[in-house]
């Protein structure tokens, strides 16, 4: 979900830095190099993997400097979604930290002893009594209820957590307006005070999870380090090899079978966008994979090119002939213990039952 927040804004535009804030206890190892490499980002320019949530993001935004791409992830639950939201800074003061505040209750204590209205009055009250600035303010991490309760004007969507807060940016630059927003955290709140806005906003999200099987077949799939490490740029950054003459491979080859030219190939970026020209509903255990699964042979717009891609975000059985959908990176399985990081089918949602 990241990379799909962030590639339209990667297009054309130079990236410094890139800050990926997510509500994940542990990102996975290589997870910053996987990241690089699907956003085509040189070597010299970091990124940081960040856990937290609103006030977490809020900070890093009210702190970034001009061409720092920050990104907000989360996860969701059964009840609500999971999305992406990418704001790529540009020059001049649109948007600027205004202040951060913590509480003095344990926000964690007083939710184990079940008293919500202890939370209210002793935690967020006064983190947004001390944050929310003039007299319209916005709140990203709390209920919309309460939020309306303290005087907020309005609450976020259905992201509430680290991508809340840019998701909420999107919408106030799609409205030309200014304001306060407030991010709030557990026990802390972050404020920004957004301006003359200068910041190119891009979301991906979906509105629900499916119910996917959740126990995986027992074994391990074995791995080839050498060959792991030789596909990983084209896997993860979507590239077919294209030779001269033209002809694109896909694993991209060295030898074209066209042609019959030796070396003569470049890698070049491939659309994300697909239709299904078959699907397939997999019952049968295999190591390393839940059972039912979708297997989709697609057609990728605009190349002469299919590809077979696991169905993602949509349950088994559900995907037909004709969809129209995207190509998403996902961690499609993990082999002796190192995650694979793969291209999966994602139905539009107005195609998913």
């Amino acid at each position: 979900m990241a990379v799909a927040a962030a590639r339209p804004l990667r297009q054309g535009a130079e990236v410094r830095g890139v800050a990926v804030v997510h509500d994940g206890e542990r990102a996975r190892d290589g997870a910053a190099a996987v990241l690089a490499a699907a956003l085509d980002l040189g070597a010299e320019v970091p990124v940081e993997l960040v856990p937290g949530g609103p006030a977490t993001a809020a900070e890093r935004l009210g702190a970034a400097r001009p061409g720092e791409l920050v990104i907000g992830v989360e996860g969701g639950d059964r009840r609500g979604g999971a999305g992406a939201a990418a704001a790529l800074l540009g020059a001049g003061e649109g948007i600027r930290g205004a202040g951060q505040s913590r509480a003095a209750l344990p926000v964690e204590a007083a939710l184990a002893a079940h008293d919500p209205r202890l939370v209210r009055e002793r935690a967020w009250r006064p983190l947004l009594s001390s944050l929310r600035g003039g007299d319209s303010f916005h709140v990203v991490g709390i209920p919309a209820a309460a939020a309306a309760a303290f005087g907020a004007e309005r609450a976020a969507g259905a992201l509430a957590g680290a991508a809340g807060v840019i998701d909420l940016l999107a919408a106030m630059v799609e409205a030309d307006r200014g304001g306060r927003v407030v991010g709030v955290e557990g026990g802390r709140a972050a404020a920004l005070d957004l301006g003359e806005l200068r910041a190119d906003v891009h979301r991906a999200g979906r509105r629900g999870l499916v119910d996917l099987p959740r126990a995986a077949a027992p074994g391990e799939i074995p791995i080839s380090l050498s060959g792991y490490d030789r596909a990983f740029p084209a896997r993860v950054g979507f590239k077919a090899a294209r030779c001269e003459c033209g002809e694109l491979s896909l694993p991209p080859r060295r030898h074209c079978l066209r042609c019959g030219r030796q070396g003569a190939t470049t890698l070049v970026e491939l659309p994300r966008r697909a239709s299904v020209y078959s699907v397939v509903t997999v019952h049968a255990p295999i190591p390393g994979r839940a059972v039912p699964y979708s297997l989709a042979v697609v057609e990728l717009a605009g190349v002469p090119l299919r590809l077979l891609a696991p169905v993602t975000d949509a349950r088994p059985g559900t995907t037909a002939i004709g969809c129209l959908g995207a190509l998403v990176l996902r961690r499609v399985a993990d082999r002796e213990g190192v995650p694979d990081y793969g291209y999966s089918f994602q139905p539009d949602e107005e195609e998913t039952g």
